[in-house]
């Protein structure tokens, strides 16, 4: 890739992030379903056509954001799965605490990510693989735990299925009905205790 090529996807990318930001401004305001993609233009300070040329729809936007948020929730977690002092049930309590953290951090995301998945298909296939790569790294911890004999868990497929369907459930309930909800370390402590360590 030459420097006029890296020089175009920086701006790209840059013009993205702004977009971004100004579907957060609108957002503080209207809710999503009401939000329209002139109004994000005239916000960004662009046409509804140059808009347009960054993305097609505000599904599309949606998923962007989407994939921008899991990230920065992957980097998080990241540096939790490599922190090699901890022994398996440390990490997974770190790494729920880090999944619930970023989810408070980030609630107007995460009400979306559920609220809207259903009516986007491209959405509701991004939950699921959002629910599979969750699945997969506790899945990974029960294991690494196995291997150093941390601890002796049966089935740890199944475990890992259920801890990930109860974390995401978890996860929404704080966020649309956090008045009714237990604390964090409570749900994480009741979590850990079901292991069966």
């Amino acid at each position: 890739m030459n420097l006029k090529e890296k020089k175009k996807l920086q701006v790209e990318q840059m013009m993205r992030e702004e977009i971004c930001a100004a579907v957060c401004r609108i957002m503080s305001k209207t809710s999503f379903q009401d939000m329209k993609m002139s109004d994000i233009a005239k916000e960004t300070g662009v046409s509804k056509g140059t808009l347009y040329n960054y993305f097609e729809s505000k599904e599309e936007l949606f998923a962007f954001l989407i994939d921008a948020m899991e990230e920065e929730c992957e980097a998080r977690s990241t540096q939790v799965l490599n922190d090699e002092t901890l022994t398996s049930k440390d990490k997974l309590v770190q790494y729920i605490k880090t999944i619930f953290g970023f989810a408070q951090t980030n609630i107007t995301w995460i009400i979306l990510f559920y609220n809207y998945s259903n009516e986007f298909s491209t959405l509701e296939e991004k939950r699921k693989k959002s629910f599979d790569k969750l699945k997969n790294r506790v899945l990974s911890i029960l294991n690494d735990g196995i291997e150093t004999g941390d601890w002796i868990v049966e089935k740890p497929e199944t475990r890992a299925w259920l801890l990930t369907l109860i974390i995401m459930e978890s996860v929404h309930e704080l966020v649309v009905n956090s008045d009714n909800c237990p604390s964090i370390s409570d749900i994480i402590d009741v979590l850990i205790d079901g292991i069966d360590f």
